[in-house]
């Protein structure tokens, strides 16, 4: 229902483009899910390894997912709301909780230890 909620509003609000919009994020969200689970087992660096650890880290599904490529990262500290521990480790889900800590949405969430 929520599914069909969603693509309504956009036809109502944008026409054919909405319902194309909305269809395709949903597309872009489920599926770049499924290959951080795929690929990010697969390929990339482990920072933080250890022989049962196989999730890596992904620069280029890092950038695809909005930050959800440092997967090595998310299985050392599944708690955190922040999965680029680095300085350069881009993570613009992080940025977008920290957009919503300062206007009072959210009020608390973890952080990897130092």
């Amino acid at each position: 229902v929520h599914t069909f909620s969603v693509l309504g509003i956009a036809y109502w609000w944008m026409g054919i483009y909405g319902i194309a919009v909305a269809w395709f994020s949903y597309v872009w969200v489920y599926n770049s899910g499924d290959a951080v689970d795929s690929i990010c087992h697969l390929f990339g660096s482990r920072p933080y390894s250890n022989d049962s650890q196989l999730a890596t880290n992904s620069l280029i599904m890092a950038l695809i997912t909005f930050g959800d490529g440092w997967h090595n990262n998310h299985h050392f500290y599944p708690k955190s709301a922040r999965h680029g521990f680095k300085p350069l480790e881009i993570d613009t889900s992080f940025y977008l909780i920290l957009i919503l800590n300062k206007i009072g949405i959210i009020d608390q969430f973890y952080l990897p230890p130092k």
